[in-house]
């Protein structure tokens, strides 16, 4: 049947399938329980994030001047792998060689996953739709983790957080099968060398920084996006404190989810209304003000308001951006200059990281919950995208 599937509509399939995510609503918890402090939990996450921080070009780079398939397969073979080590680890150092797994996986996975489907669609002749269709898989993804949530808070609170891993292990094994079935796309490309490595690398470094527009839109995205990550894995601990019990914390998750994927599915209807730049302006403005309230109270309604307003911007943000930066971008260097924004991003978390995770465990995460609300005020205002620059 895949067979009778175009790229798109299997990128779809992908999709749900990989963001059955049934651990994600217990994870920190699932850390917690296996002793693991916020530093501890941080530094694994900084790991992750460095070693996305220093794959992302050379998998962009890959990409591009090889297969963007194969290059996918082994992304998705890699989070199979990190998952299996993951459910049968207890202890820092198992985890630890899980998450190498994983960035693996998720730097050879970023940049050229974007260009995969910007380049079916090219190829399809439908590249206007790029921005519906990001918005679609951002939407679908948090569709597809609201139901894993759901199923997945409950195995963890009948049969122990593990079991979430055990069933997340599957997903992965189904979005491995159907990713197996993509047809390549078409898209210019040189024969694959050392030197044109090298060449690659150097010529989307200059494309991306001589290129102002294309700056703005790069450092404005990873930086925040780096902030947000950040503020993402409060997310547990803020809802626990609050007084959410853990056996409700997939329904709270499927809720946020499915709003979520119906604000990121319409980001595109606002933003034609609205234009880029007010569009931006309005979802920044929302998410600093949650920022700020998520560091400042401990309250069960607040603390869902929160989580779904970072959460949906966060998403809508991915899927606006994606389609920005594609515009400024030639084909034969998509995957790479997609991935060195990805790197900006890592780079932003590996750095903020350890600090964030230090303070909660000498102070308060009410108090790194209010620096990232500052660093994300700072970066809005500086990092502002002007009138006319994606018009």
């Amino acid at each position: 049947m895949l067979i009778h599937f175009n790229n798109i509509q299997k990128s779809y399939l992908v999709t749900f399938s990989a963001a059955l995510y049934f651990v994600g609503p217990v994870l920190v918890l699932f850390y917690q329980e296996n002793s693991l402090s916020y530093t501890q939990i941080f530094l694994l996450q900084s790991w992750f994030n460095f070693l996305i921080f220093t794959l992302e070009i050379p998998s962009g780079v890959l990409g591009d001047l090889f297969s963007r398939k194969s290059v996918l397969i082994f992304s998705l073979t890699c989070y199979f792998l990190g998952l299996t080590v993951y459910s049968l680890s207890f202890s820092f150092w198992g985890f630890f060689v899980g998450e190498t797994l994983w960035a693996f996986s998720s730097a050879f996975r970023s940049g050229t996953g974007e260009a995969f489907v910007y380049d079916s669609l090219k190829e399809l002749k439908k590249e206007s739709e790029a921005k519906q269709v990001y918005a679609n898989l951002e939407s679908l993804g948090l569709v597809s983790f609201a139901v894993s949530s759901i199923v997945g808070s409950a195995a963890a609170t009948v049969f122990g957080f593990r079991s979430a891993l055990y069933l997340t292990v599957g997903s992965a094994s189904a979005a491995w099968l159907f990713i197996l079935s993509y047809k390549e796309p078409v898209h210019e490309k040189v024969e694959f060398s050392l030197a044109n490595f090298v060449k690659q690398s150097r010529d989307s470094l200059k494309i991306s920084f001589v290129n102002k527009s294309l700056s703005i839109l790069m450092f404005n995205s990873a930086i925040i996006a780096g902030i947000l990550l950040a503020v993402g894995w409060y997310f547990q601990p803020h809802m626990k404190a609050s007084g959410i019990p853990v056996s409700l914390f997939g329904v709270v998750y499927a809720f946020i989810c499915m709003c979520s994927a119906l604000l990121v599915r319409n980001a595109p209807r606002l933003e034609s209304r609205l234009g880029p730049s007010k569009t931006l302006l309005v979802v920044d403005l929302g998410i600093i003000s949650a920022v700020f309230c998520f560091s400042l109270f401990l309250n069960p309604f607040l603390s869902v308001l929160c989580v779904l307003t970072v959460g949906a911007v966060r998403a809508t943000r991915s899927a606006l951006f994606n389609d920005y930066l594609n515009r400024f971008i030639t084909s034969d260097k998509r995957a790479t200059v997609i991935s060195l924004n990805h790197f900006f991003a890592s780079l932003t978390f590996t750095i903020l990281g350890p600090i964030s995770g230090y303070i909660s465990d000498h102070s308060s995460f009410s108090y790194s919950l209010f620096g990232l609300g500052v660093l994300l005020l700072i970066s809005v205002i500086l990092l502002k995208v002007q009138e006319g620059v994606v018009e």
